[in-house]
């Protein structure tokens, strides 16, 4: 409980008797004035002086202010306001009839109520003596001299006794109903205490349940458990591979036991909760948490599916009781924890195998590039009339696969792939049509910079490549189209698709440029190919 949970508590504690006390306080200074105002017309024994008059009723003005407000300024100085009390108990005595006692008596229980709400029953002990004696000798001092001293003794003892028989068994039942006062108290602020958790709790279950991941999950859990008041809060974790816990993350305090060392981790089990200096430990265990700066700790925590072990501990500088309900908090919210990790665990692996899904739907499966839904879903969102295509068709590569079989022909794409990657610009795309054929989506569509691309492209494939038994040999021919206003995808592609053909005509390992006038194909030096696509 918080410092300022204890302030309220003991301000609610005795509240009750603090009313009850705080209207006898204003009725005896208002009797106290009126008492000592109408002194001359009554039949006291003792004519009051101007200046014992002008004080008692400054004294009973003061007390009369001060209790008048809800808060009394004179409660956080019980002593002064005994004294008070008392004087004004005395000033009634003086100011009435010694034959009124009655009167008398009422006054003098004020003052020993009061001690009582402040001390017990010892403090109304003392405090019924110490009025008492002074009445006694106020009312020797001031008697009559025709008084005996055995009728004045009569009296005081009267008097005595008559206060007795009513502050005992009041102070007896003020006693108890602060003791009752006290048992309402604690179970109101335990409630209390209990709602405010059980509400952070549910605040962190609301979160967990919308976490996409199990480290979101673990990071809200910790807050929690800092908002529940704890010193130190952190999360561990316990591998198969690593064999050994490790301390994920923490919030509070940095002082705290590594977590490799740590007893209660290896004890801890699936969904249980230990504790240290919660009921029954060791001194050598106490030690140690005193000597970090805590009076007790909990852990829990639980397996995950993938053979993890998730683990919760939790400081307090405070020593917990095992029924309180930081304990309790603790064991609802890891189970809070243990669901909410195993459903993000469950989302975050769906996420990812509907993003491959997504990514498979359209890139080529062998070769991991872009496929055709994935080029004409670029291309929609370009302007095609800043955009060039690039139409390639491998040579040779029949041969390869009837020569060699088709896992070599499988490998002779994987590395085209990855070669043709490798040559184009930064901001061109690579695509695989299918089969042997290959795109690539070039911007900007300067036509010098497209025809030494493909110069690039041409000299990239045909080198060699190993294909485990042996070397393979293959060439390109590409077909290049620039795009104009207003033209299609469609219209684009089958124009650089055209190009590809009139460029495989030459014999391959040739690029041609597609223009509304004939152009004469370019052919790479060193190299010859066979007419006709393959």
């Amino acid at each position: 409980m918080t410092s300022t949970d204890e302030e309220d508590t003991g301000q609610f504690r005795n509240d009750a008797l603090k009313d009850a006390l705080r209207a006898l306080r204003v009725l005896l200074s208002i009797a106290a004035g009126v008492l000592v105002l109408l002194q001359p017309d009554s039949q006291s024994t003792l004519e009051l002086n101007v200046t014992f008059i002008v004080g008692a009723m400054v004294l009973a003005a003061a007390n009369l202010l001060a209790n008048l407000s809800a808060g009394s300024a004179l409660e956080t100085r019980p002593a002064v306001q005994v004294v008070f009390d008392a004087l004004l108990a005395l000033t009634v005595m003086l100011a009435v009839d010694m034959d009124a006692t009655p009167l008398v008596w009422i006054a003098l229980v004020v003052p020993v109520l009061d001690a009582s709400s402040a001390w017990g029953s010892k403090g109304a002990m003392t405090a019924w003596l110490a009025v008492s004696v002074t009445h006694i000798a106020v009312q020797l001092q001031t008697a009559a001299p025709d008084d005996t001293s055995a009728s004045l003794l009569r009296i005081a003892v009267q008097q005595l006794a008559a206060v007795g028989a009513i502050v005992i068994p009041a102070s007896i039942i003020a006693s108890r109903l602060r003791d009752d006062l006290e048992r309402t108290s604690d179970a109101r602020n335990l409630a209390d205490e209990r709602s405010r958790q059980l509400r952070s709790l549910g605040a962190a279950a609301e979160k967990m349940a919308g976490a996409e991941s199990p480290e979101a999950v673990v990071a809200m859990a910790l807050d929690a458990l800092g908002e529940i008041g704890f010193a130190r809060v952190d999360s561990c974790e316990y591998t198969p591979a690593s064999k050994r816990w490790n301390t994920v993350a923490a919030r509070g305090s940095s002082d705290a036991m590594d977590p490799e060392g740590d007893p209660l981790l290896d004890e801890v089990g699936m969904a249980s909760i230990l504790t240290e200096g919660i009921g029954p430990t060791d001194s050598n265990t106490m030690y140690a948490l005193s000597s970090l700066g805590y009076h007790s700790r909990i852990v829990a925590g639980f397996a995950t599916d993938d053979g993890r072990s998730i683990a919760f501990r939790v400081w307090a500088t405070e020593t917990l009781a095992a029924e309180s309900a930081s304990v309790e908090s603790v064991g609802v919210l890891v189970k809070q924890v243990q669901a909410a990790w195993q459903a993000a665990h469950t989302f975050e692996a769906l996420a990812r195998w509907s993003q491959q899904l997504a990514h498979d739907a359209r890139h080529d499966v062998l070769t991991g590039l872009p496929n055709r839904a994935e080029l004409f879903s670029q291309l929609a969102e370009l302007d095609i009339g800043e955009t060039a295509i690039l139409f390639l068709d491998l040579d040779g590569f029949k041969a390869v696969n009837d020569s060699i079989g088709h896992n070599a022909g499988d490998a002779v794409l994987v590395e085209v792939a990855s070669r043709l990657s490798d040559t184009v610009g930064e901001y061109d795309v690579a695509v695989r049509l299918g089969g042997d054929e290959f795109v690539v989506v070039a911007r900007p569509s300067n036509i010098a910079r497209l025809r030494i691309l493909a110069l690039d492209i041409i000299a990239a494939l045909t080198e060699p490549i190993d294909v485990g038994v042996t070397l393979a040999s293959v060439g390109t021919s590409i077909g290049i189209a620039v795009g104009e206003p207003g033209e299609t995808a469609d219209g684009l592609l089958r124009r650089a698709d055209e190009a590809m053909y009139t460029a495989k005509a030459t014999g391959g390992s040739a690029h041609h440029v597609s223009s509304a006038r004939p152009e004469v194909p370019t052919k790479s030096s060193g190299v010859s190919r066979t007419p006709g696509r393959t």
